[in-house]
């Protein structure tokens, strides 16, 4: 199973390297996550030199995470919801090391049926039992093709 050091960005990582301006120049579309802390005079700075305004602070501060994202492109700005439920976050909210390490934690123990097992420990029973299946009607179909 591949593993990565996977690190999640940070807006300090763009506005204090060397080449932000760079950044800022060739990015035309923005796409910026939910942040409570909008406001505050680090995240503020950021954002300022992206070029909000303080009504688009106040929509990143009452964003949910995981669900709205603002664009900011040379067509417009907008609020955007995925519409994202409760079983695609489940796979792809997973956020931060420490989350990281129980998936595969999962996955080491659960070889075969992580996927089902992950949607039960993110009290996902039904769909986890509708996984288990449709993982089992395919092993059936592959048994009888063998």
């Amino acid at each position: 199973m591949l593993r990565s050091s996977w690190r999640p960005q940070q807006i300090s990582d763009i506005a204090t390297s060397d080449i932000a301006d760079v950044v800022f120049e060739n990015c035309l579309t923005k796409i910026l996550l939910p942040n409570a802390e909008a406001k505050n005079p680090g995240s503020r700075e950021f954002y300022q030199r992206v070029g909000l305004n303080e009504r688009e602070l106040e929509i990143l501060q009452a964003s949910i995470p995981k669900q709205h994202y603002y664009i900011v492109s040379p067509l417009g700005r907008r609020l955007v919801d995925l519409g994202v439920g409760k079983v695609a976050l489940s796979w792809v909210g997973v956020n931060g090391r420490e989350e990281r390490q129980i998936v595969e934690s999962v996955m080491d123990q659960f070889p075969n049926t992580w996927r089902a097992e992950w949607l039960r420990l993110k009290g996902l029973e039904k769909w986890a039992d509708y996984f288990s299946s449709l993982e089992k009607q395919e092993e059936v179909v592959l048994c009888a093709n063998a």
